[in-house]
């Protein structure tokens, strides 16, 4: 028996941005280590990649109804 695949994301698009429009907060969440900064063998030097900053500020000035969370561990 074989599971049915899920629609890929950008099929879903219109979906998701009419659920988005109507929730009263989006929170956008991403790892640091690796994903906002290369892989260093010592955390104190994991630098955010300029890139990074570049799409956190457009992230954060998108809609006052977003907010950002940076997760490490």
């Amino acid at each position: 028996m074989s599971i049915p695949a899920k629609p890929h994301w950008r099929e879903q698009f219109d979906l998701v941005r009419e659920r988005l429009a109507r929730e009263p907060r989006v929170l956008v969440a991403s790892d640091f280590d690796g994903t906002l900064s290369d892989i260093v063998d010592h955390p104190e030097r994991a630098i955010l990649h300029p890139a990074a900053v570049t799409a956190l500020t457009r992230l954060s000035n998108l809609h006052p109804r977003v907010r950002l969370a940076v997760l490490s561990g």
